[in-house]
């Protein structure tokens, strides 16, 4: 399983903030690596957030999620963007 972010808004009304934590969760009882990024009194919808700029911190959390995951080799590709090995599951 690879690994998963999720990024939600805790003011999303389309979608519960609580389902991206069950998500985590479930993944992480799975044997996955799942995390969670909440982004206080955001709603539905990253498009929505561009506009509000004390909203935009996800962006570097993400890049700095992706570069951790990579260096822990958990993506399958490197630092430099090349392609990874493939290594059996198991």
């Amino acid at each position: 399983m690879p690994p998963f972010l999720l990024i939600h808004g805790t003011k999303d009304e389309d979608v519960p903030y609580e389902q991206s934590v069950e998500m985590r969760e479930k993944a992480r009882t799975a044997g996955g690596h799942c995390d969670v990024i909440p982004v206080d009194g955001a709603p539905h919808g990253m498009d929505h957030w561009e506009s509000r700029a004390e909203l935009l911190w996800y962006k570097k959390a993400r890049t700095d999620w992706l570069k951790k995951m990579v260096k822990w080799g958990l993506l399958p590709f490197t630092v430099e963007g090349r392609c990874r090995p493939h290594r059996p599951a198991g």
